[in-house]
């Protein structure tokens, strides 16, 4: 589940990065809509079935929007590499300001 130094992270972005880089506001607003949550809560579940098998080394998300997953991703992976791709490059400057002080994350600019 979301906590609040996850929001906390979020929010902070939002001062710390130009508003040009950051979100719109009904793209935050949608970023931690039910919706949008659940659909990712779904997948740490549906991925855990394999982590007993596979020991994720590394983690590559294409189409990271805000990074939202590669947080949670994070706090469910810790020692995981995750890499966060997005064709928006708001979305580069966006997520580095929220992961600056997260070891083994990245977002790159890519399509």
């Amino acid at each position: 589940m979301i906590d609040s130094k996850f929001i906390i992270k979020y929010t902070n972005a939002l001062y710390s990065t130009p508003p040009e880089y950051s979100p719109r506001y009904d793209e935050f607003r949608d970023m931690f809509s039910s919706g949008q949550i659940e659909s990712k809560l779904w997948l740490l579940d549906s991925i855990k079935i394999y982590s007993s098998v596979f020991h994720y080394n590394s983690i590559v998300i294409v189409g990271a929007w805000f990074g939202t997953l590669g947080l949670m991703l994070r706090k469910s992976y810790p020692d995981t590499k995750i890499t966060m791709l997005d064709i928006d490059p708001r979305c580069e400057k966006f997520i580095h300001n929220i992961i600056y002080d997260e070891p083994n994350m990245n977002c790159v600019t890519a399509d």
